[in-house]
């Protein structure tokens, strides 16, 4: 199609989804039995694409049942062996809440962790990035990152005026042109909770016009800064 533009949605939440190979693992309530592709930064530097294509349906029963056995388990980002053998602790209701609730303690602080710029997600997200732009620019055109924040982000922002993984964002916005969006939706948010502008995760309408509007006008204005070079 060679676009004049390409926007590039960025989500934070997309980083963990780059490294899953199983939706269940990450979230064992999808229902979503089945295995998608993921990609690896491989010994060059490249990205690699791997679990393409994806295991038949008949496959995945017995791949789960088995799963630290499975060639790619070691690039599933969210399986732990410990986490699904039983102990004698285990068989008591009470010990394993207790021991779910230290877990839960503990991925919080691995959350951090898990979006250092040197990390595997970061860079991984950033090389799907690096590509996207340079796919783009190849023809013709220009890339441009829109960042769309979470609810997680929204709150922390309207608390502390700081956003969780500030450091990832402004990482981002020094390589690549990036359009902004969580000043707007806070303001559309009138200092209020944001919660009620989200549906099952997702922006609810208010907050889709809101996007739709602040994208427009940043491209209005690179099209009056570029002359005619964005042309229908």
């Amino acid at each position: 199609w060679k676009p004049d533009v390409v926007v590039f949605g960025f989500f934070a939440e997309d980083c963990y989804r780059n490294l899953n190979l199983f939706r269940m693992l990450r979230d064992p309530d999808s229902g979503i039995p089945f295995s998608k592709p993921r990609f690896i930064v491989n010994t060059t530097g490249k990205l690699e694409l791997i679990n393409s294509p994806t295991l038949p349906p008949a496959e995945i029963p017995p791949t789960l049942a088995e799963f630290a056995s499975w060639p790619l388990a070691e690039h599933e980002w969210f399986f732990r062996a410990s986490d699904f053998g039983m102990n004698g602790f285990r068989w008591s209701k009470l010990a394993a809440l207790i021991e779910a609730k230290i877990v839960l303690a503990r991925h919080s602080a691995r959350a951090e962790e898990f979006f250092r710029l040197e990390g595997e997600a970061t860079r991984i997200a950033f090389q799907i990035l690096r590509r996207m732009r340079e796919e783009v620019e190849s023809n013709g055109g220009q890339f441009v990152v829109a960042h769309l924040p979470g609810i997680s982000e929204l709150k922390a922002l309207r608390k502390s005026g700081m956003m969780p993984h500030q450091s990832l964002y402004a990482a981002v916005k020094r390589e690549f042109s990036v359009i902004p969006l969580e000043t707007s939706l806070l303001d559309s948010a009138e200092g209020k909770d944001p919660a009620p502008y989200f549906h099952d995760g997702h922006y609810a309408a208010e907050f889709n016009r809101v996007v739709g509007r602040t994208i427009a006008k940043h491209l209005r204005a690179r099209v009056s800064d570029t002359s005619d070079q964005f042309q229908r």
